[in-house]
């Protein structure tokens, strides 16, 4: 008898604890969610895109952007280059809600560990989807009313559009270094290829990037892990993982910014022209496609 009470009290505890944690929950979604920004626009996306300008062999000389960025449809991005970005960002983006419950009690119990002295990595439990809530809508400062404005936002996102939607959404969008915006824009920044091209190891690179976008001195160690999440993921077998790792990254550092100061004057000659006869919007965000009469090799 005396068990019995004591389990009934303790259901009686978890049944209000239950009940008081979704009244919570309604609350928050009362106060912060009446006043969101309209995150329907989305299913229109149509980013600025970067207006390139070539020679008269078709060889790009310079680009004109405000951001670098070249749109890339899901249909046409490398299964291994959504898998990296996956298995490093949020590996349950495929069956989560929009908000990731195992990763939050992840990232809390590692946190704390590390708190406590012991060797874990501090880790955070932002969805792809809770990241394209902040990308396109909300600022990066660091608050509590911040975080349940992104939260209420991926579960509208996730019930709007489907997962391919938001992950287009998110590999178009993101900020890689470089100037870069989107998987599209650092492919050619970083290796001079399209994204059709990448190998698995550059694919597991552009992956690594959004933790720390303009710092390269780790790029191999920030490489190999994301190659070590694929596994852990079941997206490649060890050997694969082993022949990229040993793969050199020709990291494409110096190509644009040569070519860039070959043809500076030329160039700015015709961003005038263009300036006057087009407008900035419609020059640096329209992704024109500009053909000159310069040849290089002379």
């Amino acid at each position: 008898m005396k068990f019995k009470k004591i389990l009934r009290i303790l259901l009686n505890i978890f049944f209000w604890a239950f009940v008081a944690g979704i009244a919570s929950l309604a609350a928050l979604v009362l106060v912060y969610g009446n006043d969101l920004p309209d995150y329907k626009k989305l299913a229109t996306y149509a980013p600025p895109v970067a207006t390139r300008l070539y020679a008269s062999d078709g060889s790009l000389l310079i680009e004109y952007a405000e951001e670098r960025r070249v749109f890339i449809d899901y249909a046409d991005m490398p299964p291994q280059l959504v898998n990296a970005f996956i298995a490093a960002e949020d590996q349950n983006f495929w069956t989560h809600p929009g908000i990731d419950i195992q990763g939050i009690i992840r990232a809390l119990t590692n946190n704390a560990m590390r708190t406590l002295g012991y060797n874990t990595t501090l880790s955070g439990a932002s969805t792809i989807t809770q990241q394209v809530a902040k990308n396109f809508f909300l600022t990066s400062e660091r608050t509590i009313e911040r975080k349940i404005k992104e939260a209420i936002l991926a579960l509208r996102l996730e019930r709007s559009f489907s997962k391919q939607h938001i992950l287009t959404l998110y590999l178009n969008q993101i900020f890689l270094g470089a100037r870069a915006y989107g998987v599209g824009s650092a492919a050619l920044m970083y290796f001079n290829k399209p994204v059709s091209d990448l190998t698995l190891a550059e694919c597991a690179f552009l992956a690594s990037l959004p933790k720390a976008p303009n710092n390269r001195t780790r790029a191999v160690e920030r490489r190999n892990y994301v190659l070590r999440r694929m596994v852990e993921e079941g997206f490649i077998t060890q050997p694969q993982a082993d022949a990229a790792a040993a793969e050199e990254l020709n990291i494409n550092s110096g190509f644009t910014a040569q070519m860039e100061e070959d043809f500076q004057y030329f160039a700015e000659d015709v961003r005038r022209q263009l300036l006057t006869t087009l407008g900035r919007e419609t020059l640096y965000n329209q992704g024109l496609y500009i053909k000159t009469t310069i040849v290089p090799e002379l």
